[in-house]
């Protein structure tokens, strides 16, 4: 997000201003950026895995959940339809090998016993997702 908005910036600073962050919230242009480079931009070497770590441990924790799915870069553009401005790769790749999370064909339980997601994945073969089977003697510590 913040690399579009100051591309708009440099673009047009009417268009910023217009932008649905920006218009009837008080927040300026110069203030978001600030706050990203002094508060977000420390952090942005770790933020992935801190975020993450967080969210794996509160399935595990929280939730209970022992089987975490996270689908890879081609799964989630397919399902989602997204086709411009993809997302970082190495967030669906590199990021779930990190944590121990093996790749799989199999997809979740609510995917395959949900019956939109079951007939939208009908037509998607190759489908894949990675797996963090944290019910593994490696996982339990």
């Amino acid at each position: 997000m913040y690399r579009r908005i100051t591309r708009l910036f440099s673009e047009s600073k009417e268009r910023v201003r217009n932008h649905w962050f920006f218009k009837d919230s008080g927040r300026s242009y110069g203030r978001f950026r600030q706050y990203h480079e002094k508060v977000l931009q420390p952090y942005a070497e770790i933020w992935d895995e801190a975020m993450l770590a967080a969210t794996v441990q509160f399935v595990r924790q929280e939730l209970g959940i022992r089987k975490v799915y996270y689908h890879t870069f081609e799964s989630g553009n397919r399902l989602k339809h997204i086709t411009e401005e993809l997302p970082p790769k190495s967030l669906y790749t590199k990021l779930p090998r990190r944590f121990g999370f093996k790749e799989t064909d199999t997809a979740p339980q609510f995917i395959r016993n949900t019956r939109y997601l079951k007939r939208k994945l009908a037509g998607m073969e190759g489908l894949s997702w990675y797996l963090l089977d944290l019910n593994t003697p490696a996982s339990r510590n």
